[in-house]
């Protein structure tokens, strides 16, 4: 992981905050039920657009460190995996869906 040269870092902000993490990342979602070759196509598509020199420098002018694009399985589980860490920090805090 790499610290955003633009973000100071947290636990210079509020010691509270020391040691916790945060990373952004995006996606392209398809809805449920869409064909597996249509989202196969989509994601080689978004593949190709975010390695493409003039996007990656872009990005990274603008305080991004893009990764390489994941496969869609790899994709699936490591959104499942963020789901179930951000909904378990929240149950920790006491926090409920409204």
């Amino acid at each position: 992981m790499t610290q955003l040269p633009k973000v100071p870092a947290l636990s210079t902000l509020d010691p509270a905050l020391r040691g916790f993490v945060y990373e952004a990342w995006g996606a392209l979602m398809v809805a449920r039920g869409t064909p597996e070759a249509a989202a196969a196509r989509w994601q080689r598509a978004f593949a190709a657009a975010v390695t493409d020199p003039e996007v990656v420098a872009f990005l990274r002018s603008n305080g991004t460190d893009p990764q390489s694009p994941l496969s869609l399985e790899a994709l699936e589980a490591f959104y499942d995996t963020e789901t179930r860490r951000y909904q378990q920090m929240a149950r920790g805090l006491g926090i409920t869906p409204e």
